[in-house]
């Protein structure tokens, strides 16, 4: 209870005065690296600087990898503050990089989706799908993971690069987890993986968040995204979306305070602020991302997680494994 009166009376001081640094010199201003798309954290973004007029706002766009890529290589002067958007399995394995931080918004976020030391927050759940071009596929909708190492989509399937997008990361992951066993490391998937590289024709996007765009415009008949991206076009009669029959991947993102950063104060305000009730709501409502909170409304139209296949996603073994599965990656890409 004191550290949410704490919390209060920093807000309350922020409003006030425009004052809240832990020390005098600490300027008022939050450098948030992001792998979200631009709308919905433009959004948040803006809503958080109209509610917190004092504080400035600086947002920095990357892959969910780049991201840790970037915090890892200023750790001896970092720039950001704040991590947000990466899957949680990227923030974890680089945790190392990141400040305990217990939010006012403790309470309302279950156990299972935040760090036992304090070092990340999850604050959405992201659901895995695979988008489609209508016109391009007709009646040929490839309904599994597996199906898309058929030759036959060689050069028609759109996926982001697994060593910069953590989206393509959870995507790489659920082929080693479907195809092999964690008795021998997922070893057996790796052939999979090799099969569906070779049909991406050597043509790697640079974001999860352009697959669907481009499948859209019909440069590529299947792309691998996220849900929220796919249900934008649910009134769009030239494409559609699957949730693969072999399980689809729900997988958390979320929010971490960067090590020694230069900005803590209003940083840690900054994340009270995502993880509320009142950012999720609308987090959930307008852009459709399934908050982790049991006090948000779910967006209109998004089937039930229990109406949904869901992949064992092994978390901890991906955050324990990050490196070693770009690495292998990486192997993939220039042998083949």
């Amino acid at each position: 209870m004191k550290k949410f009166v704490c919390i209060l009376f920093v807000a309350i001081l922020v409003l006030s005065v425009g004052l809240m640094a832990a020390s005098a010199d600490e300027e008022m201003k939050v450098v948030v690296y992001s792998s979200h798309d631009s709308d919905p954290l433009n959004d948040a973004v803006n809503a958080f600087m109209e509610k917190y007029p004092d504080i400035q706002v600086e947002v920095v766009k990357l892959g969910g990898s780049e991201i840790f890529s970037r915090v890892e290589a200023e750790a001896n002067n970092p720039l950001a503050d704040i991590v947000w958007g990466a899957s949680v399995d990227t923030i974890d394995s680089y945790s190392e990089y990141l400040e305990e931080y217990t939010s006012s918004e403790d309470a309302n976020i279950p156990a299972e989706y935040k760090d036992a030391e304090g070092k990340w927050y999850a604050d959405s759940l992201v659901i895995y799908c695979n988008f489609y071009n209508k016109e391009l596929v007709g009646d040929d909708i490839p309904t599994t993971w597996n199906g898309l190492t058929d030759p036959k989509w060689k050069g028609k399937i759109a996926m982001a690069n697994p060593a910069s997008s953590g989206s393509a990361f959870v995507q790489l992951c659920s082929y080693l987890f479907i195809n092999g066993t964690k008795e021998n490391n997922y070893e057996e998937g790796w052939d999979t993986v090799e099969a569906f590289y070779r049909n991406l024709d050597g043509k790697i996007q640079s974001s999860s968040g352009n697959c669907h765009k481009l499948v859209r415009d019909g440069e590529y008949a299947v792309g691998l995204t996220l849900e929220k991206f796919a249900v934008m076009y649910r009134d769009d009669p030239t494409v559609g979306w699957y949730y693969a029959d072999e399980g689809t991947a729900a997988a958390p993102e979320g929010i971490g305070l960067v090590k020694n950063c230069k900005h803590p104060t209003a940083a840690k305000v900054f994340i009270d602020y995502i993880l509320s009730q009142e950012c999720q709501e609308r987090q959930s409502v307008v852009w459709a991302r399934r908050s982790v909170r049991s006090d948000v409304t779910p967006f209109e139209g998004l089937p039930a997680l229990s109406d949904l296949k869901l992949l064992n996603y092994d978390l901890a073994w991906a955050s324990e494994n990050h490196a070693a599965v770009v690495d292998h990656w990486q192997e993939i890409v220039v042998n083949n």
